[in-house]
């Protein structure tokens, strides 16, 4: 281009600049939108800095990665100061924060096969921590996040579950007790005095069958069912509220297996290779109130075991209540309320939170413990309200939500934009400028296409192509080209008619010249602002398509945020943060071009000038 190397023409061009944006700068609209427009492309190229990459990176390939240690459908924090109502903020407990200790002793148990005692390692992990509720509104979670857990139990003692199944059925087919027993063990027929009795004996019989046959190890005998390993058991869990009542749900009196209340392997966690003797690192995350509380224990032996609640441990000892289903009560109003009579008695949930610091102990124990790591790394106690924004039903923070959507937006309305005008203006200006039968052709296509019901072969192309950002880019920029082709076209036809043109093909220029230096640039001023002023239509195109769950389910956008809003009920519920930001937010960046816009199209439009 010529004025690259011609000093007066670069001259003319950063004159005309200056003179173009001393003109801008007069309309108040149109810096109102160049700052918000700066503002945005600030945050989109530093949101490295000034958000959080990682909340980002687990948005939608893991959202386990909240559970758990964000609040769900938690409102801003700065509502309360709105609405009266107290939130309790989201505490982080790091190492230092909470006591955790292993200790290591000596148990003597009797060996099942020779009846002697045996010395066998002790093991003991006890954890120990403090929270506080400061607001009417409770924690949503309180979550232990382990780092590692690794343990391998060696002890074993018979298993009787088999021969109570057997037993059983027998009972179910009619048999009476004393048949059965003559059935099973009729040469101890006049000591049994009950089918544990009886399950003992028989078992014993079978045992000493599969030891006579020699060379028998422990493993066999576990593998065949007539043994199990011992499994490492919790043998306290105690919540102590700031009235002084102590909840109790586990005690030394009742152990729990680890397995039960962690959800791990009964006998070895964390453990790999060959020979089971290889540690590896696993992390886990243990939910007290919807992880713990929640989980339903056996009780009793044979067949009169029966299912309940781990709470009713403790609404027995205060209340001789039991809980069996976790419907019949409402668990934080239980280890929150200020009045526990209300809640468990009762079963009322009008209750106030109960206020102050919170204790918690959980001690874990087994016999022979051979290998055994426990390391917490964190206690999150979750709130009930989160950051600038909230979060939605996942916990996810809505505030990192809305910040990386901006760069998306951009992306989405200057790409969809510059693509389909650009597209448009070429296609229009090629289209008047040869006219005839060439000119005939091209427009009746636009029409067509311009008359297609552009909403529907959105939604049908957006199914049937892999959903993907980059593909609603292009579906956008195939149906949004021919508006402008009408105008630069109807443009192309009056420039080639003018002198200048006339004098220049008269000198033999070729049409290739005299598109690029005659025509185009008397229609880029078109173009600026309708580039600026089609980037609110594809925004809104991608928010549409994504709140119909036709967008990209890989990419963060407020048009995602909106449809996961849409299938979270998020307008029933009354969650208003998780609607209305998005919302807002598109309406901004719309605004935000049309103000750009408008300024444009006025300077360079003489007709618009005032």
């Amino acid at each position: 281009m010529s004025f690259i190397t011609d000093p007066r023409m670069r001259r003319e061009l950063v004159k005309s600049i200056q003179r173009f944006f001393n003109e801008y700068k007069r309309s108040k609209t149109g810096m109102v939108g160049l700052i918000m427009l700066v503002l945005f492309v600030v945050i989109s190229l530093l949101f490295p800095v000034v958000g959080n990459t990682e909340i980002v990176d687990n948005w939608l390939r893991n959202p386990a990665y909240f559970d758990g240690v964000y609040p769900q459908k938690a409102p801003p924090c700065w509502v309360s100061s709105i609405t009266g109502t107290t939130y309790t903020t989201r505490q982080t407990m790091e190492s230092g924060d909470f006591t955790q200790n292993e200790e290591w002793a000596s148990l003597k148990v009797v060996n099942p096969f020779t009846g002697g005692e045996e010395d066998v390692p002790l093991y003991r992990y006890r954890l120990e921590f403090t929270f506080e509720v400061n607001g009417q509104v409770p924690h949503d979670e309180v979550t232990i996040e382990f780092r590692n857990i690794s343990y391998k139990v060696e002890l074993v003692k018979p298993n009787y579950d088999p021969y109570w199944a057997l037993v059983k059925g027998f009972k179910d087919a009619g048999f009476d007790d004393f048949t059965i027993a003559a059935m099973l063990c009729p040469e101890r027929l006049g000591e049994i005095e009950s089918l544990d009795d009886v399950v003992r004996c028989y078992y014993a019989k079978e045992l000493q069958k599969r030891l006579q046959e020699g060379n028998v190890t422990v493993d066999d005998l576990v593998r065949d069912g007539l043994l199990r390993r011992a499994p490492l058991n919790v043998t306290l869990f105690v919540i102590e509220r700031p009235d002084g009542i102590k909840l109790e749900m586990i005690t030394p009196d009742n152990p729990v297996p680890l397995s039960t209340i962690f959800g791990t392997h009964p006998y070895e966690y964390g453990l790999g290779g060959e020979d089971n003797q290889t540690q590896v690192q696993a992390s886990k995350r243990i939910k007290l109130i919807e992880g713990i509380l929640s989980k339903k224990v056996s009780v009793g032996v044979g067949g009169n075991v029966t299912s309940k609640l781990l709470v009713s441990f403790a609404t027995e000892r205060l209340f001789n209540v039991t809980i069996v289903d976790r419907a019949e009560i409402d668990l934080r109003k239980l280890v929150f309320g200020d009045n526990l009579t209300a809640v468990v008695v009762e079963r009322r949930s009008d209750v106030n939170t109960l206020e102050g610091m919170y204790r918690v102990v959980i001690e874990i124990s087994g016999a022979n413990v051979t290998q055994a790591k426990f390391e917490v790394e964190r206690i999150v106690a979750t709130g009930s309200c989160y950051g600038v924004m909230g979060t939605d039903a996942l916990g996810r923070d809505l505030w990192q939500g809305l910040l990386y959507g901006v760069k998306w937006a951009l992306v989405i309305g200057l790409l969809t934009s510059v693509l389909s005008t650009v597209m448009g203006a070429v296609y229009g200006v090629i289209s008047g400028y040869y006219g005839g039968l060439k000119d005939e052709v091209m427009l009746r296509v636009a029409q067509i296409i311009y008359s297609l019901p552009v909403l529907p072969l959105l939604i049908l192309l957006s199914y049937v192509l892999r959903p993907s950002i980059w593909n609603l880019i292009l579906i956008l920029v195939l149906f949004a080209w021919p508006g402008v082709s009408f105008v630069t076209r109807s443009m192309a036809l009056q420039i080639k008619q003018s002198v200048y043109v006339e004098a220049a093909r008269a000198l033999g220029a070729s049409d290739r010249r005299i598109i690029l230096l005659y025509v185009f640039p008397q229609i880029l001023p078109y173009l600026f602002a309708s580039i600026a002023l089609s980037v609110p239509g594809a925004i809104l195109a991608e928010a549409g398509l994504s709140f119909l769950g036709l967008g990209d389910p890989y990419t963060l956008t407020w048009g995602k945020i909106l449809y996961d809003a849409q299938r979270g009920g998020a307008v029933l519920s009354g969650m208003w943060w998780w609607v209305v930001p998005p919302g807002m937010a598109i309406a901004l960046v719309g605004m935000t071009f049309v103000f750009i816009g408008n300024a444009i199209d006025a300077i360079l439009n003489p007709k618009l000038k005032r």
